[in-house]
């Protein structure tokens, strides 16, 4: 298999397995025990943080949603703008407070987030990185 079919396949799992781990939540939630749910229910209901951590949330996904579109097609900016959103959705997630997963929606996002590891190494260090360098024929 080639390296961009790898890359590629490492973006889109990382959509899947999102997918997946968001599903396990809303079509499960008897999974997490009564007791844990209604506490974080009670929490989220008194935390004056909801609308930020919703914005918070949103721009999270529009970012990494621009990221994976802009890798898949191999953009010039798509490199850096992953990057950059990587580090800001990093440092931007203590503020979004804590939050009750399964265990298995946790390891599908575990998964996802050595998908997303993979697929950012890969553009900036394999082949790959003569699309994504200036002036480049290659480019996007």
């Amino acid at each position: 298999m080639d390296t961009l079919r790898i890359f590629r396949a490492c973006l889109v799992g990382r959509v899947l397995v999102a997918l997946g781990a968001a599903l396990i939540d809303v079509l499960m939630p008897s999974l997490i025990p009564a007791a844990i749910g209604d506490a974080y229910k009670a929490y989220l209901d008194a935390a004056s943080e909801g609308v930020l951590v919703t914005v918070i949330n949103l721009g999270a996904v529009i970012v990494l949603l621009i990221s994976i579109w802009s890798l898949c097609t191999l953009k010039r900016w798509a490199r850096s703008f992953s990057m950059w959103g990587t580090v800001i959705g990093i440092v931007s997630m203590p503020s979004t407070g804590p939050i009750v997963l399964f265990g298995w929606a946790m390891m599908l996002l575990e998964i996802g987030i050595t998908l997303w590891t993979v697929a950012l190494t890969m553009a900036f260090f394999s082949d790959l990185k003569r699309h994504f360098e200036p002036g480049s024929p290659e480019a996007g």
